[in-house]
């Protein structure tokens, strides 16, 4: 009886360090992957979540262009990506992330990697590339013990 409750306690102590602990790709090909998948299922916030600090501080200075561009500057941008003036103005950063990264009409699209493989993997201590079968490369960096999609040069 005594090594039951004793089971049951590190049972449920493992259970929830386990839950407690965060989760995340611990390889660049998990990385990409799980990039896909979130593509694939239009699942924005887990592809906003996905991208290195790199990325997403370029998409505040976007945002702050954006924000600062004149009406007719805006107006091309409004045809550019189909979207009224005002909903690009009114755009968060994980709306944002998808407008630029998962749009058919942006030259920043990551659609196309959807129907490739990957080609090879190169890592180089806290920077990998993967390139596809088709020659195209993504950049991922190791952010803690996770790996990140690296979009900033785009």
């Amino acid at each position: 009886m005594y090594y039951l409750g004793i089971i049951s306690f590190l049972a449920s102590f493992l259970i929830s360090v386990s839950a407690c602990s965060g989760s995340g790709p611990v390889t660049p090909v998990e990385a990409y992957r799980n990039v896909m998948v979130y593509i694939n299922e239009k699942d924005y916030n887990s592809f906003y979540d996905s991208l290195s600090a790199g990325t997403k501080d370029k998409l505040v200075k976007y945002k702050q262009i954006l924000d600062s561009l004149e009406k007719k500057q805006l107006a091309k941008v409004s045809s550019t990506y189909g979207l009224p003036e005002r909903q690009i103005l009114s755009l968060n950063n994980k709306e944002l992330a998808a407008l630029v990264f998962l749009s058919e009409r942006s030259r920043s699209s990551l659609l196309p990697l959807l129907k490739e493989k990957i080609g090879t993997v190169n890592i180089s201590g806290a920077f990998a590339e993967i390139s596809t079968e088709k020659g195209r490369i993504i950049v991922f960096v190791k952010e803690g013990p996770y790996w990140k999609i690296d979009l900033s040069d785009l």
